[in-house]
């Protein structure tokens, strides 16, 4: 599953990026930040269903809030 998300307005961020099947308990699913507004869920189970959402992350490791959650059905 291939991710997109718009780029954060501030310098020098990375990014976390979260999934749940129910959009209530969230996981971070990257190990270390993503530097690009690209990351791809190589995880996800045909049939399963995600919600998504990113955080932008300062080098001062100050989090924004989530972004709104992304409902995506596998077929």
């Amino acid at each position: 599953m291939d991710l997109s998300w718009n780029a954060s307005t501030s310098n020098d961020v990375g990014y976390n990026v979260y999934r749940d099947p129910n959009g209530v308990n969230w996981e971070k699913i990257n190990y270390s930040l993503v530097a690009s507004t690209y990351y791809n869920d190589s995880t996800v189970s045909d049939g399963g269903t995600y919600h998504y959402s990113a955080t932008a992350v300062s080098v001062s490791v100050e989090k924004s809030k989530k972004t709104p959650a992304l409902k995506v059905s596998i077929p």
